[in-house]
């Protein structure tokens, strides 16, 4: 059994539950639940990376991913306090 996952992009809350990359052994198991939004930017895991600006890669791998998200996932929420952009 495996509660619903919700992880944030750009502001916006997915449910990715279907999808077996956000469960245990999956290859995004680590992002469930969090905001992705700084790790798909930078394409990295590292919780000590410097968040304070986007380059311009940065920026069309969001798009990028927002792409996918909004594709492949139903958006249930969307947070109104966001700071990461």
């Amino acid at each position: 059994w495996i509660s619903n996952v919700y992880p944030r992009l750009v502001g916006k809350v997915y449910d990715v539950t279907k999808s077996n990359d956000f469960k245990k052994e999956g290859l995004f198991q680590i992002y469930a639940g969090k905001d992705v939004t700084l790790a798909l930017a930078k394409q990295t895991t590292n919780p000590v990376i410097d968040g304070s600006t986007f380059t311009p890669v940065d920026l069309k791998r969001l798009q990028v991913w927002t792409n996918i998200f909004e594709k492949r996932y139903a958006c249930v929420g969307v947070v109104r306090s966001q700071t990461v952009l």
